[in-house]
């Protein structure tokens, strides 16, 4: 058996495969080869396990009643990681669950959420000290728009467990203010606003100039005190 067979064998039993019987190694310390790759390979299950289990822990107690140990089991056999970083691991479990759960299609968007609130602490720029500047346009990688199809927002603020939603397109802000994540309920108006903010500085005069029957100057009002907190806006 050649080098390069040999690790694709190897890398095979690593993604929970079974070794195939021409399969030669020395084992450490006079013990058997397979015993060895075995309790590997359990620490690599326990390890993967346990980040599914942090990542997704939100959207597990929202859905005490689904047999989560299954659907992690179920995962890493047929989702070996291929990430750099174990703790990266999951990304396309949302999905995964969409098709073991057809009865809670509202389960996906929870997952989704709850994965893109960390991705997005871990990719987000630190802020550095006098970054603070008016005519600073906002940079895309300073907020996140996400679309669902569900109302997910209020049971996942208020851990209402085992919700029952009916479909309802709508966009949640995501943005971290003194590394807390804050959501936000977006009308479309401001979800267009907030993308088209990204190519440079946004004036106020944008806002009223707007023409959506949505805009009302107290949808305005109630958006600037929210931009007051994390955004920053030129006043022209």
């Amino acid at each position: 058996m050649n080098e390069k067979t040999w690790l694709e064998q190897f890398s095979q039993f690593m993604q929970f495969k079974e070794l195939p019987k021409d399969f030669k190694a020395k084992g450490a310390c006079g013990k058997p080869f397979e015993l060895a790759m075995n309790h590997y390979q359990y620490c690599l299950q326990y390890n993967l396990t346990s980040v599914l289990q942090v990542r997704f822990s939100q959207t597990q107690k929202l859905f005490p009643q689904l047999d989560w140990k299954s659907f992690y089991e179920t995962y890493l056999k047929s989702h070996p990681s291929q990430e750099f970083s174990l703790d990266r691991y999951g990304s396309s479990f949302p999905l995964f669950l969409e098709t073991l759960n057809p009865n809670l299609p509202w389960l996906k968007d929870f997952a989704t959420l709850e994965l893109a609130i960390e991705e997005f602490f871990l990719d987000c720029p630190l802020p550095q000290k006098n970054q603070l500047e008016l005519t600073k346009p906002m940079q895309a990688q300073s907020f996140r728009i996400m679309n669902f199809s569900y109302p997910i927002l209020e049971p996942w603020k208020n851990g209402i467990q085992c919700p029952e939603l009916l479909p309802s397109p709508n966009q949640l802000l995501i943005f971290y203010k003194k590394e807390k994540a804050h959501l936000y309920q977006l009308e479309t108006w401001m979800a267009d606003l907030l993308c088209d903010s990204q190519d440079g500085p946004l004036l106020v005069s944008d806002w009223f100039d707007h023409k959506n029957p949505e805009v009302t100057p107290e949808s305005v009002q109630k958006f600037f005190s929210l931009s007051a907190m994390h955004f920053l806006f030129r006043n022209c």
